[in-house]
């Protein structure tokens, strides 16, 4: 890369926090995003990544402007998903993984949350072996982790159980999760628990195998 391409990636990257900062300070005195501002920011070529690096690499960033890119972020995946090239798309999957044991509560809130827009708006398929790197993420002893990983798989569960009910048939994926899942209910941490109890709570009513069979565990947690 040349120098002037790196001058101009580096300035507009700047930039970028700049419009950013402005849309934080609007954030907070009237509690929304300044649509009309962040709308025009479209036109500037992989935008999106702008976004996603700010978001998961700039942790010496305001926590704020973070903040506003990753929320920023979330929505350009709602509305714009299906138009991102392919590399984009993975770009983001794979980056905003990496920050979701981030120190920051809202950075893993907010990882969390685009992850679960991306399942959403496409298919697990976005995301192949989501579950297997879920269980890995809970086999380890970092508490950001392992609270960022079951917020996580809350808010798919919340949005997405019959995707990974269906899913189930083929990889068997949920069965394992379940198991992680069962365990963390009578974790030391109550956020764990709660996280773990509110994902199960979501295949009520498709009551897949695994549930079924651990079904007396599962009423013992919910009537203490």
């Amino acid at each position: 890369m040349t120098v002037l391409k790196l001058f101009i990636l580096y300035f507009v990257l700047y930039c970028i926090v700049c419009i950013l900062f402005v849309a934080t300070v609007t954030l907070i005195n009237t509690c929304s995003l300044p649509a009309k501002q962040l709308l025009v920011l479209r036109n500037i070529p992989e935008y999106d990544k702008y976004l996603t690096f700010i978001f998961t690499r700039l942790r010496d960033q305001d926590e704020a402007v973070r903040m506003v890119a990753g929320l920023t972020l979330k929505n350009n995946v709602k509305s714009y998903y299906r138009e991102m090239a392919p590399e984009v798309r993975h770009y983001i999957r794979d980056e905003v993984f990496r920050c979701i044991g981030d120190p920051k509560t809202t950075v893993r809130r907010t990882a969390g949350t685009i992850i679960t827009t991306i399942v959403d708006v496409g298919s697990l398929d976005e995301c192949p072996g989501l579950l297997k790197l879920f269980i890995q993420m809970l086999s380890t002893n970092e508490v950001h982790l392992i609270d960022g990983t079951l917020s996580a798989i809350y808010k798919i569960c919340q949005d997405s159980a019959e995707k990974l009910e269906e899913d189930d048939h083929k990889s068997g994926g949920l069965t394992e999760l379940f198991g992680r899942l069962f365990q963390f209910l009578g974790s030391e941490h109550e956020a764990f628990r709660q996280f773990a109890l509110g994902s199960i709570n979501q295949f009520i009513i498709c009551m897949p195998r695994v549930l079924r069979e651990n079904f007396e565990l599962y009423m013992k947690v919910r009537l203490k």
